[in-house]
């Protein structure tokens, strides 16, 4: 079954917990619409463009996830490796 705009929410906050992220990164309130839109709740791509949301922020050294940054994460399907991330993000902005 596919998540609502609330169990996304919910979601997500209980994911960044468990890897001991309490307030950072802050996920910038636009892009829920834009992931769950994307994801169409489908919690294996909320789990990937997650990852590689996260991937390119480390990359970029960045403490927002913002819809700039889910974009480009989106635009793979696939995990995105720490190597990775700056030449898929230099391939896709």
């Amino acid at each position: 079954r596919s998540l609502n705009a609330e169990e996304l929410s919910q979601y997500l906050q209980l994911r960044m917990q468990q890897v001991a992220l309490r307030e950072l990164p802050l996920i910038e309130p636009a892009t829920l619409p834009f992931l769950l839109a994307r994801s169409a709740g489908s919690l294996r791509l909320v789990n990937v463009y997650m990852h590689n949301a996260l991937q390119l922020a480390a990359f970029r050294e960045k403490m927002t996830l913002d819809v700039g940054i889910f974009r480009v994460a989106m635009k793979s399907k696939a995990y995105l490796q720490e190597e990775d991330a700056e030449r898929f993000w230099s391939e896709n902005q």
